[in-house]
């Protein structure tokens, strides 16, 4: 067919028929090499004395066939078995019915195309290395864990942007994710009762892979007390979503929002997330507005959905802004689901403290200007106003939840002993595109916030450390046209 576009591919794992043929020298061929044995492929390789010494000390290679041993002419390196067999120089085609695929590494044109007509000829699909005409297949970066393979291809676009990816993923994915898999694998027979079949799919689906990996299944009576445990009841996992950049959320949270039968959130933190999560979680969202006056109305509303879908067995994830531990009502929540019954798990996030402080790059504490951190809300509970906190020239201050209420706040502060004109940060939306921060004296920050239509949500800080922070402009040769500058007033 001559109308299938050069960017078709199509991912498949196939079991080998026959050995790989691997021909020719240099990096691809070492890399075709590594990948064969991580791939536990059998091989036959021709290439110089060079490469052979190279090839020897392949970890990958040791590891899937053993010791390999050279010929007393040192022309030749075998395994113990019939894995692996390496033969010096370069040939010309021949009979190569024994093989089911054939690589080609840097070889001269026309020898690369002899070789490669021939094998076309005997049905054989080749890849000739960084020669895109003359590939029948891309060879992906892999990463292995047991029985596990995760297959990264760029489609001929980027291979070097294939191996990052393949580190990245391979650095997202739990240590014991191979062994959660074999574990798993044991119970498999159980799929094709109609008693196992829900019970394995819930399994596979709300355990944890540590808790995968950790499964005792070494008999059917131990294989179905595991599946029985699949029949508990749902949970709630409270998790901290950070700034509402989903590239800053944990690993752990990442697990749990990819098994989550519900997502129930506030409305600000599901118009930063949904978009961003859209790839990576099925689950239903379910969202509430909390406005100013309303929110704890709101919040009953968010505790029934939750606890309701949890008791008819589902994984509930309580997406919170910034951390679970801050002002995010977290003891209201666990004391209403534990008095349930309802097994609850918290996955911290990052802090909108943490956040702003860093997209600021104001540090919160400083030798010899403050060493300590007073956190606060400008809103307590049925949105009474807090006691302001005294003023500690040692202490820097930072109010969460006060932009609404700014200007009633500064005048609290004042009243409590904060010097006006000591120097003030509010940092708008941190680790978001739209993110924006302005520093001021604290009698004229409400001025400044209004007169840039600064809205939630935002973080204010309070203290030496602003004017510190400051002092010292980035140098412009240091500045990168793609970086976020501050604007500071």
């Amino acid at each position: 067919m001559s109308n299938i576009s050069d960017e078709a591919r199509m991912m498949i794992a196939v079991r080998p028929q026959g050995a790989a043929l691997v021909i020719g020298r240099g990096r691809e061929l070492l890399a075709r090499v590594r990948y064969l044995a991580r791939s536990k492929t059998p091989m036959r390789v021709w290439t110089d004395a060079e490469h052979l010494a190279k090839i020897r000390e392949i970890p990958e290679l040791l590891e899937f066939v053993g010791p390999l041993h050279q010929s007393a002419d040192a022309s030749s390196l075998r395994d113990s078995g019939s894995q692996f067999h390496l033969e010096l120089g370069t040939p010309e085609p021949f009979d190569i019915e024994a093989f089911s695929l054939v690589f080609l590494c840097d070889l001269s044109e026309t020898l690369a195309v002899r070789w490669y007509d021939h094998a076309h000829a005997h049905g054989k699909l080749v890849n000739d290395a960084d020669v895109p005409h003359r590939c029948d297949f891309d060879v992906p970066a892999l990463h292995c864990d047991g029985p596990v393979r995760v297959a990264i291809s760029t489609a001929g676009q980027g291979p070097g942007m294939a191996g990052r990816l393949r580190k990245e993923i391979a650095l997202a994915l739990p240590r014991n994710t191979g062994e959660a898999v074999r574990r798993f694998g044991a119970l498999r027979t159980w799929n094709k009762t109609p008693w196992g079949r829900p019970r394995l799919r819930r399994l596979a689906k709300q355990a944890s892979i540590s808790e995968l990996a950790n499964l005792d299944t070494g008999d059917e009576l131990r294989a179905r007390r595991v599946l029985s445990q699949a029949d508990k009841g749902g949970r709630v996992v409270l998790i901290g979503a950070g700034p509402g950049d989903p590239e800053m959320l944990t690993l752990g949270a990442l697990r749990w929002l990819s098994r989550a039968d519900l997502i129930v959130a506030d409305r600000l933190v599901a118009k930063a997330m949904m978009d961003g999560l859209a790839d990576l979680t099925s689950a239903e969202w379910k969202v509430v507005n909390k406005p100013r006056g309303g929110a704890t109305a709101g919040q009953r509303e968010l505790e029934e959905w939750t606890a309701e879908a949890a008791l008819q067995g589902k994984v509930v994830v309580r997406l919170k802004s910034g951390d679970c531990g801050f002002f995010a009502r977290t003891g209201e929540e666990l004391q209403c689901y534990r008095a349930q019954g309802i097994e609850v798990e918290v996955v911290p996030g990052v802090s909108a403290i943490h956040a702003s402080s860093a997209a600021a790059q104001i540090p919160l504490t400083w030798r010899g200007f403050a060493d300590r951190v007073h956190v606060v809300t400008a809103v307590g509970r049925d949105d009474s106003e807090p006691t302001a906190p005294a003023y500690d020239p040692q202490t820097t201050l930072v109010v969460l939840m006060g932009i609404k209420v700014l200007p009633q706040l500064v005048q609290r502060l004042i009243a409590s002993g904060h010097p006006p004109d000591i120097s003030a940060a509010v940092v708008e939306k941190a680790s978001s595109a739209q993110e924006r921060v302005f520093t001021a004296t604290l009698r004229e920050l409400p001025n400044i916030v209004q007169r840039h239509g600064v809205t939630a949500p935002a973080t204010i800080v309070i203290g030496h450390v602003v004017a510190e922070a400051t002092r010292t402009p980035v140098a412009a040769t240091a500045t990168s046209a793609t970086s976020k500058a501050p604007a500071l007033a």
